[in-house]
């Protein structure tokens, strides 16, 4: 995707400055922009692969990877 300022600014708009964790309302300097699916895991800079979170709220990506392995799983399972 390119720079990743502009990224950044793209997922934060497009959540609307909220965090997906909490819904509030954050500005630019308070607010990280999160992989869901970690690039050491093959995730990208995809916009779909990008949320906003308020600076604070990584261990709520772990219920992210939780629901990812449990899908996976079943997928697997399933084939």
């Amino acid at each position: 995707m390119g720079n990743w300022e502009d990224t950044r600014g793209l997922v934060l708009a497009r959540d609307e400055y909220k965090c997906v964790s909490c819904a509030a309302k954050v500005k630019s300097r308070d607010a990280d922009v999160h992989h869901l699916l970690p690039r050491s895991m093959g995730g990208s800079d995809e916009l779909s692969n990008l949320v906003t979170r308020k600076r604070g709220f990584r261990h709520a990506k772990v219920w992210v990877l939780l629901a990812l392995g449990a899908w996976l799983s079943a997928l697997i399972l399933a084939s």
